[in-house]
C-alpha cells in the first residue's frame, strides 16, 4: 500500500509499505514481515513528468489552433470575400434582367447556390477557428460574436445576461458560441423575423443560452429531425453533446421559435484539448 505522512514539522513524505506473513510448520503466522519505503523522491519526479507532459500538450495544442484560425483568416479574407463579391454582381445582374424568362430563374438558382455556399463556407470557418475571446470575458465575447453574426441584416438584436457571472470551461464556452451562432443563422435565412433575443443565464451549476425569435415558427417533429437539412437542429445537438449539454426547441406556425441550451460550468474527463483540436 502507499501512504501519505504529515510529520510533525509539517512536512509531507509518500512511502511505499510492503509486507507478509511468515508461517511456521504448522501454518501458523509466526511472524510478521514488512518493508517500508520512501519514495517522495519518484513522486515528485513523477509529478513533474506529468506536468511537463501537460505543458508540451497545450502547447501543441495552441500551435494546431492558431494554425487553423490562420487558415480560417486568410479564407475568410480572400476565397470567401471575393465570392461574396461575385454573388452580389449577379444579383445587381438579375435586376437588370427582364426577359427571358427562363434566364432570369436560371440566374436566381445561380444566386441561390452561390449563398447557400457562402453559408457553408462560413459555418466551416467557424469550426476552424475558435472563438477568439481577445481577452474578455465570456459573455462580452459571446455579445461580440452573436452582434457579428446579425451585422448587415434587419434583424433586431437583444442581448442580455442574467446571474452571477462564473468562469467556464473554454470547451463550454466554444460550443456555446456555436450554437448561438448556429441558431441566429437559422433566424436569419428561415424565421422571417424582425427581432430576436439572445440570453445567457448563469446559475450555481450551469449556464442557459436561450435564442427567442419572434418569426413564422413551424411545426416541431418529435424526432428532432434537420427539416430538410435547413434548420441544423441536429448539428446543434450534437455539439450539445460533446460538453454533456442539453438542446430543447420550442416552435410553433406563426409563433416564432425558442431554442435552448443548458450545459455544466466545467466539463470534466469527457472533453480535453487534443479533441478540440482534431481536424
Amino acid at each position: 500500500m502507499d501512504a501519505r505522512v504529515v510529520r510533525p514539522d509539517g512536512s509531507v513524505r509518500h512511502v511505499h509499505i510492503r509486507g507478509q506473513p511468515v508461517f511456521d510448520q504448522n501454518g501458523d503466522t509466526d511472524e510478521f514481515m514488512g518493508v517500508i519505503m520512501d519514495i517522495t523522491d519518484r513522486r515528485r519526479t513523477e509529478r513533474a513528468l506529468r506536468r511537463a507532459r501537460e505543458r508540451a500538450l497545450e502547447a501543441r495544442f495552441d500551435a494546431v489552433l492558431e494554425e487553423r484560425t490562420r487558415l480560417a483568416r486568410d479564407i475568410h479574407d480572400t476565397l470567401l470575400q471575393g465570392f461574396t463579391g461575385i454573388s452580389l454582381r449577379l444579383v445587381a445582374a438579375i435586376n437588370r434582367v427582364t426577359q427571358p424568362p427562363e434566364s432570369v430563374v436560371a440566374l436566381r438558382e445561380l444566386v441561390d447556390l452561390a449563398q447557400q455556399t457562402l453559408t457553408d463556407a462560413r459555418r466551416a470557418i467557424w469550426d476552424l477557428r475558435a472563438p477568439a475571446l481577445g481577452g474578455d470575458d465570456f459573455p462580452t465575447a459571446l455579445r461580440a460574436a452573436v452582434e457579428d453574426t446579425v451585422r448587415s441584416t434587419p434583424l433586431e438584436l437583444e442581448f442580455d445576461v442574467v446571474g452571477t457571472v462564473r468562469p467556464v470551461d473554454p470547451a463550454v464556452e466554444a460550443v456555446v458560441v456555436r450554437v448561438a451562432q448556429e441558431a441566429l443563422t437559422n433566424v436569419i435565412k428561415h424565421a422571417g423575423a424582425r427581432t430576436v433575443w439572445v440570453t445567457l443565464s448563469f446559475d450555481a451549476r450551469r449556464i442557459r443560452l436561450s435564442v427567442v425569435d419572434d418569426g413564422r415558427g413551424f411545426a416541431v417533429a418529435s424526432d428532432f429531425q434537420a427539416y430538410g437539412g435547413h434548420w441544423g437542429l441536429l448539428g446543434m445537438r450534437e455539439r450539445a453533446s460533446q460538453v454533456r449539454g442539453k438542446l430543447s426547441l420550442q416552435s410553433s406556425p406563426d409563433h416564432g421559435t425558442k431554442v435552448v441550451l443548458l450545459v455544466p460550468h466545467v466539463v470534466r474527463d469527457s472533453l480535453h484539448p487534443p479533441n478540440l483540436a482534431r481536424s
